[in-house]
């Protein structure tokens, strides 16, 4: 809950490379607890704040919707 806090403060402030890195651990953690659903929106996240790798987390989004992540 305080790296999700963090992570929106950091989005809030307008600090993109902090929130998405933030959003990116997030979902990752979320991916291995096995919370696919919160690991997409955590992702889907990342894309609003249209990183500089955007491409790349459209594929993880995909593999991730596709269960191949």
């Amino acid at each position: 809950a305080a790296q999700l806090r963090l992570a929106d403060l950091h989005r809030y402030l307008g600090h993109t490379v902090e929130a998405v890195s933030q959003y990116d651990a997030i979902g990752e953690l979320l991916l291995e607890a096995g919370d696919r659903p919160g690991a997409l929106q955590a992702i889907e996240t990342i894309l609003s704040l249209n990183p500089p790798n955007k491409e790349d987390y459209q594929l993880l989004l995909e593999e991730i919707r596709s269960g191949r992540a």
